[in-house]
């Protein structure tokens, strides 16, 4: 029965691996307040290029658990947790309302005691898989009899310590609609900089910051100083934020004395109710 519980591990943890990976690629959490006190694992945390790495690590190693016994795969996979408790611990000492971060967007609730124990849990679970010699396709493929049951359980208690299977199951309650909805300035620039619009009117652009930014229900505008010709004028964008991966982005040229438009496309103006 002891070998049983051991090799269940393997797909578990596997599980857990490609899940946080996939929950830190695709969902990411919100950014820390501007008057913040940096910590290092804030900044870890927060810097994009490092959760991507953090998430290939994770997913790479997930992969492994399920196609190979090597035992410098258990190996790591023992050291990631051990490093995961000391994060969780860290976090929920110094900034416990800061979320752990642990499954991406997910994870944004403050840091309690079951973050921690599942933590230690986990890291028991990957030492636990040391010695075990099938891999976890292999495991999943016996999982019939004391095998289901026992990973059926061990899902259960892991559930049960994730407070993220709360905040999943408030997101699909409540769909909150674009207009309603919180977009951070620093994904519209990011969708506005990689647009052909934007490269378009770069060359009339004379400053690197907008001079004006506000929103209307679904659009966001950002008006840019610019020189056309010799004449000063302003330069006007107008972002969706329907929240797909290529919002619409309308772009227009407006005098400074006068109230004539060079439109690349459909007024921005008469796009959006005010």
């Amino acid at each position: 029965m002891l070998e049983v519980l051991r090799e269940t591990q393997v797909p578990l943890l596997a599980s857990v691996l490609l899940a946080a990976g996939l929950s830190k690629a695709l969902l990411r959490g919100p950014d820390p307040p501007a008057d913040a006190q940096a910590h290092v694992i804030d900044i870890l945390r927060h810097h994009r290029g490092l959760t991507i790495m953090v998430a290939m690590a994770e997913g790479g190693l997930g992969a492994a658990l399920l196609v190979t016994p090597h035992p410098l795969v258990r190996l790591a996979t023992s050291i990631w947790f051990a490093a995961v408790t000391w994060i969780a611990g860290e976090l929920r000492a110094r900034r416990p309302e800061a979320g752990c971060g642990c499954f991406g967007g997910l994870s944004t609730t403050r840091v309690g005691i079951r973050t921690v124990v599942r933590a230690v849990v986990l890291t028991g679970a990957a030492i636990a898989t040391m010695g075990v010699g099938l891999p976890g396709t292999e495991v999943l493929r016996l999982s019939l009899g004391w095998r289901g049951v026992a990973l059926l359980l061990e899902v259960v208690v892991l559930v049960a310590l994730s407070p993220e299977i709360g905040v999943l199951l408030a997101r699909r309650r409540l769909h909150v609609p674009c207009e309603l909805r919180t977009i951070p300035l620093r994904e519209t620039y990011g969708s506005l900089h990689a647009s052909g619009a934007w490269k378009e009117y770069l060359p009339v652009i004379t400053g690197p910051e907008p001079v004006e930014v506000w929103r209307e229900l679904c659009w966001r505008f950002l008006v840019y100083a610019g020189d056309s010709g010799g004449q000063k004028v302003k330069v006007v964008f107008a972002v969706s934020l329907q929240g797909v991966r290529h919002p619409a982005i309308r772009a227009a040229i407006v005098g400074a004395e006068e109230s004539d438009v060079e439109d690349s496309g459909p007024n921005p103006f008469m796009a959006v109710p005010v």
